[in-house]
């Protein structure tokens, strides 16, 4: 597996990480929540948030690697270099 594809698969994992801590940390807010339980919930969801920024960060360099990294070279008649 090259480097590219491991980035975009890192990358794809953590972003899974990130909602679920959405989903299992911050869940439902409660009815009639006390500004106790709002604020920590807020800060829940700001890490929530940069875990799933990290992980989209990934997916980018690695497609960007996979792009313009790909291993290949060519030159202006489309012949393999080595």
């Amino acid at each position: 597996m090259k480097a590219s594809s491991k980035l975009i698969l890192g990358g794809m994992i953590i972003i899974l990480a990130g909602l679920a801590y959405d989903v299992v940390f911050i869940g439902m807010i409660p009815q009639d929540a006390s500004m106790e339980i709002i604020n920590k919930r807020e800060e829940q969801r700001q890490t929530s948030d940069v875990i799933i920024y990290i992980g989209l960060a990934f997916c980018i360099l690695g497609v960007f690697t996979k792009v313009f990294f790909s291993g290949e070279r060519t030159d202006n008649f489309g012949n393999r270099t080595y």
